[in-house]
């Protein structure tokens, strides 16, 4: 990258807007390096930044014309285009100009700012799908992660769509592995389970056999955060678990599974119907068959075996 530029940069931290589409798109940046001839810009996605676009620095009066040279997921670096330059220092944008949401931002503290954008960026490389909704269940911030998950187009990310309407896009995508006949119902369920602010986690099973485990924090504005993440090894575990035990339980030999501290893990219906434990008594209390305390059930057993 040292090689295209004509003029040494300087390293800089200040904080900036690209403009484009006649002033009605908007977006904050972070500008890392500064020459009189370009700059580098880290932005919180590179996705929809058009070839030629304006740049206003914080602090500066002139919009600068700009042309991008290179790009990354996170930084674009860019040229000062003086061919569209007007020869002296262009109209700011006034505050009537400027989408309310950028209004008053942090760009007046520069270190928050670029916390915030840091933060923002992170979230949106990590593998685990977040989305961050507002006190009303709209979307504020919808990571990567999601968006491939659930085949969620930028356009209708960037829109900012309430909670249920990502249900919706689940259920429109077939995405569900739900009877055709309960999918409303179950987007319903979905949605008044955000709301309540229950932390349980859940386990969303996809029609393509994936499971995805959803578990949301309420924030201190009223918003939830929710993750999604990919669990459907976990799961398969634990259902292939559940069939073998089921299979367990069903054999007439009595079978006892013990850990390496000769704890009771299992004990199948033979078992229990042998020395007439109730179904669930032995999970009432973990004890190992010698050295620990043993609950009342199985001393009387253990007694009666003259151990």
């Amino acid at each position: 990258m040292e090689g295209r530029r004509h003029q040494e940069r300087h390293r800089t931290l200040k904080c900036g807007k690209i403009v484009f589409n006649n002033k009605k798109s908007i977006f904050d940046c972070l500008v890392r390096d500064l020459s009189p001839s370009g700059a580098c810009l880290q932005v919180n996605s590179s996705n929809g930044l058009p070839q030629t676009f304006d740049l206003l620095i914080d602090g500066e009066s002139a919009i600068r014309p700009c042309r991008l040279i290179w790009l990354t997921d996170t930084r674009a670096g860019i040229e000062f285009d003086a061919s569209n330059a007007t020869g002296g220092p262009q109209e700011p944008l006034s505050t009537s100009e400027v989408p309310k949401r950028f209004v008053g931002s942090a760009c007046g503290d520069e270190l928050v700012h670029d916390q915030l954008l840091t933060l923002r960026v992170a979230l949106d490389l990590v593998p685990v799908g977040i989305v961050l909704l507002d006190a009303n269940t709209r979307a504020q911030f919808i990571n990567r992660a999601f968006r491939r998950m659930w085949r969620l187009s930028d356009e209708k990310a960037e829109s900012r769509p309430p909670f249920v309407a990502l249900m919706y896009h689940g259920r429109d995508t077939m995405a569900y592995s739900v009877p055709s006949g309960d999918l409303d119902a179950h987007v319903a369920e979905r949605v008044a389970y955000v709301k309540s602010g229950n932390p349980k986690p859940l386990d969303l099973r996809l029609a393509n056999g994936e499971v995805i485990r959803v578990q949301w924090t309420v924030l201190p504005s009223g918003g939830r955060m929710l993750c999604y993440t990919y669990v459907t090894d976990i799961v398969r575990d634990a259902d292939e678990l559940g069939m073998l035990r089921s299979a367990l339980d069903q054999m007439q030999p009595g079978i006892i599974l013990l850990d390496g501290f000769l704890n009771a893990q299992f004990m199948n219906r033979a078992v229990r119907k042998l020395w007439s434990v109730a179904d669930d008594a032995y999970f009432d209390e973990t004890s190992a068959f010698r050295g620990a305390r043993k609950p009342d059930w199985l001393r009387d057993v253990l007694d009666e075996q003259g151990r």
